[in-house]
This record gives C-alpha cells, structure tokens and sequence, in this order.
C-alpha cells in the first residue's frame, strides 16, 4: 500500500494542505507547531477513523473554522493497494442542533466516491504508528 496524495482542509492547524506523497522513506521537519504530527495524526486516522492525539472528534477540526456553527474538517487521500487506486474521504461535521446554539458532530466517510459505514472502511487503507510512549 502506497499514500500518494493527501488534502486536509480545516484539520487541526491546517486551513488548507495539498501534498504529494513521494514513495520511500519521508522525513517530516520543521519547527514546534508547524503541523507535523498533525499530518501524522491524519494519516492515522484514514486508517483507524481515530486519533491518538484528541480526546475528541471536535477538537480535529480547525479552531477557527470550529467557531462557525457549521463546521467541516476534511482528509482526503489517494492510495495504491496492490495494483488499485483508491479514493478516501473523511469529513468531520459540526453542525447546529437546536435553537440554543448547541452543535452536533457527525463523521461521513466515503471511499472511492461512494458513502459507506465507518466499519466497512477501516482496514481498506494501513498505517502503523510508533509514539515515543509507547
């Protein structure tokens, strides 16, 4: 399995990201909040639908834009498994529910263009993560 593109848009820090993964090994650098471990925590989370960093679903989308009482938190990734391409989409929503200003969070995942459950999507796309905690 090969990660060949990833697009975050309202994730964590990120407004917008749109990179190009190359094959081999990857070194991300850069300074203390600069997104590294946010781009990790991405990767992750198209493969388990879960973060190992938030407490919360909400907390993954950018503060900023979780400030407006519509609010979505997007990844989306192309990926080689054996000899197919694939198309994963995952959109963390924050929506109004009620008249009292309370929100409500929904997580909609599509894989290939298509809206499936979360269950039948976790294992398409593998990561494996390695904490200095662990």
């Amino acid at each position: 399995m090969q990660l060949t593109h990833l697009s975050l848009t309202n994730f964590r820090n990120f407004t917008r990201l749109d990179l190009d993964v190359p094959g081999g090994t990857i070194m991300l650098v850069g300074d203390n909040a600069q997104g590294k471990t946010s781009i990790l925590e991405a990767i992750y989370f198209l493969a388990t639908l879960t973060s190992f960093h938030a407490s919360s679903d909400k907390q993954l989308i950018n503060f900023i834009e979780a400030r407006q009482n519509l609010a979505v938190g997007r990844i989306v990734a192309d990926f080689h498994r054996g000899t197919e391409n694939h198309h994963l989409e995952v959109r963390i929503i924050q929506e109004p529910n009620g008249q009292n200003g309370n929100t409500h969070l929904r997580k909609e995942v599509l894989l290939d263009g298509v809206k499936r459950k979360s269950g039948e999507v976790v294992g398409q796309f593998n990561a494996v993560l390695f904490l200095p905690q662990m």
